[in-house]
């Protein structure tokens, strides 16, 4: 049973060119008059149509958790906005749990929880984190006590104890994203939508997460996007790459592994790493400064190893070690992106 069902499902938005330049020098107008002239002009400019999302037609399953990676202005948050009935579509048509998204909106509405990275925007900076929480909770009609309950088994679980109360603008920016996640997480609705819920997060902050995530899953069904694939591949059963609006591939981490295969990958640690063209010799997927004299870089060969080693060796590089990795979603994910 599909819980997410999207036919063509398009978005495009309208935008005036903003490519009015005010000269301040030798200006003859100003104030108020250079403001009636500027929008007089904005209001006959031709209008610039942006495609954010291009014909999005896939699937989600009952209980799946289904990654959404792409890069910047892909399209992913406009994506999960038009899911949760936050956008209206300009085209195409989309089912959440059998409800029609524009004919049910009320409905779906009634059936999600959304978390996005700049959902703190909207909390009452006067108020505590706990009140927060609470007031959030009346908003989406739970009785207080089923409210204090869900508020304090997520509080705890994200590790926000010590936070309850602070005010918002006590907390710093990873703080304010957990309370935003908190607030997304006390619902609980049979769709969860995290829009880059761990910006701004550390890697312990991520685990408990994540952790809480995975164990109070049920049969939830949640959608999420990142720029990490990385973070995809580790939680996601499926996964689509978007691009321009587009999609690229849906699929399963092991199986786009496998379709996409870029063969054996190699990393290394070196230094004493002098100006020269290692490009002859393999090819650079990612490259790390470990120190001021230290590098590690992953790499696919363009030859032999033996060959790379001798010609290292020759330009006085300092091996420190050399193994084998396996690729990774990042290497699929870079290889199709580069590639569509």
């Amino acid at each position: 049973m599909y819980s997410i069902v999207t036919n063509s499902l398009t978005k495009i938005y309208e935008t005036v060119p903003t490519n009015i330049k005010a000269h301040v020098r030798g200006m003859k107008e100003q104030g108020p008059g250079l403001w009636v002239k500027n929008v007089f002009k904005l209001r006959t400019q031709k209008m610039r149509k942006v495609v954010a999302t291009n014909a999005l037609s896939f699937s989600v399953e009952m209980g799946e958790i289904f990654g959404i990676v792409g890069p910047n202005g892909a399209g992913k948050t406009t994506l999960i906005k038009l899911l949760s009935g936050l956008l209206y579509p300009t085209s195409g048509s989309a089912k959440i749990l059998n409800f029609d998204l524009i004919n049910d909106h009320e409905k779906v509405k009634d059936k999600i929880a959304y978390v996005s990275t700049s959902g703190w925007m909207g909390l009452e900076w006067q108020l505590t984190v706990y009140e927060n929480l609470l007031f959030y909770a009346d908003l989406l009609r739970i009785p207080r006590k089923t409210s204090k309950t869900a508020i304090y088994k997520v509080i705890n679980a994200l590790g926000m104890e010590g936070y309850l109360k602070k005010t918002i603008p006590e907390l710093s920016a990873g703080m304010r994203q957990m309370l935003t996640i908190a607030r997304g997480l006390i619902a609980d609705r049979p769709i969860l939508y995290l829009d880059e819920p761990t910006t701004s997060l550390d890697p312990f902050a991520r685990k408990r997460l994540w952790d809480f995530i995975l164990e109070n899953k049920k049969s939830r069904t949640i959608i999420f996007s990142s720029h990490d694939p990385r973070e995809i591949e580790g939680y996601a059963d499926r996964i689509m790459i978007i691009k321009n609006g587009k999609s690229l591939i849906v699929s399963k981490p092991e199986d786009l592994l496998k379709k996409f295969s870029i063969g054996q990958i190699y990393q290394a640690e070196l230094s004493n790493v002098n100006d020269f063209d290692l490009d002859k010799m393999v090819k650079i997927i990612d490259i790390f400064s470990l120190s001021d004299k230290r590098i590690k870089i992953r790499f696919s060969l363009k030859g032999s190893l033996n060959d790379l080693v001798t010609f290292l060796l020759s330009k006085n590089v300092v091996i420190h070690n050399i193994t084998r990795t396996r690729p990774s979603i990042s290497d699929a994910y870079l290889r199709i992106v580069n590639h569509d």
